[in-house]
C-alpha cells in the first residue's frame, strides 16, 4: 500500500464531518410513499418505501406497489443486513430514499439508495488507503503445518506478515470510530421519527 494516498487523519475527520452535516440535514420518515411512480410498460401508479427490523436479524428494505388498477402489490423486500436503513425523504428527484451503511459499488459506505435500487448519493465513502478492518501496527509471524492422514508432521513453513504503514493505522484509528458515530447518528435520527 502506497503511503501517498493515505489521507491524514485530520482529513478523515473532515470526511465524517461532511457526512455528519450531510445526515443531519436528511428529513428522516418513518415511511414514504411517492405518488407517481413508473410500475411497468407505460404505466404509473404508487410506491411505498419502508424499512422492517428483526431481532437477531437486522434491517431491511420494503418496497410496495400499486398494479395498475390502484390495488397495493406485494411488498418487496431486500435481505438483512445488520448496519442500520432508514427512509429519507428529499427535495427534488427522486422524493424519497433509504440511507443504508455498508458495501456500496465495491466500497464501504454510506449512501442514498433509490426505490428503484440505484445510487442516488453517496454520502461518506471509505477513504482509499485506510484499511477496512483493523491494521497491524506490528508484524505478524505464523506457522503453517502439514501433516499426513496419521497426523505426522511432514512440511512447517513460518511465514510473516508484514505491519501496515503508521499512516494508514493512524487514518483507520480514526475512521473507524467516526464511522460507528455516523451509524449510531442514523440510528437516533431514525427511532426519532
Amino acid at each position: 500500500m502506497s503511503t501517498a494516498t493515505v489521507p491524514t487523519p485530520a482529513e478523515v475527520v473532515e470526511l465524517i464531518r461532511a457526512a455528519e452535516a450531510r445526515i443531519q440535514s436528511l428529513d428522516f420518515v418513518s415511511e414514504h410513499t411517492i405518488e407517481d411512480y413508473p410500475i411497468g410498460s407505460n404505466n404509473r401508479g404508487k410506491c411505498k418505501l419502508e424499512v422492517e427490523w428483526k431481532k437477531n436479524k437486522g434491517w431491511r428494505t420494503v418496497r410496495t406497489t400499486t398494479d395498475k388498477y390502484g390495488r397495493w402489490c406485494k411488498p418487496k423486500c431486500s435481505t438483512y443486513d445488520n448496519t442500520p436503513i432508514a427512509v429519507v425523504r428529499l427535495d427534488g428527484f427522486p422524493e424519497a430514499a433509504w440511507v443504508r451503511c455498508g458495501p456500496s459499488y465495491g466500497k464501504h459506505a454510506i449512501y442514498l439508495q433509490g426505490a428503484n435500487g440505484d445510487l442516488v448519493e453517496t454520502i461518506l465513502e471509505h477513504p482509499d488507503g485506510v484499511p477496512t478492518s483493523r491494521p497491524r501496527r506490528e508484524p505478524h509471524t505464523y506457522t503453517m503445518e502439514s501433516r499426513d492422514p496419521y497426523g505426522k508432521l511432514i512440511d512447517s513453513k513460518e511465514y510473516t506478515t508484514p505491519a501496515d504503514s503508521p499512516e494508514a493505522c493512524d487514518a483507520w484509528e480514526v475512521w473507524a470510530p467516526g464511522l460507528q458515530h455516523l451509524m449510531q447518528m442514523i440510528m437516533d435520527r431514525k427511532a426519532a421519527v
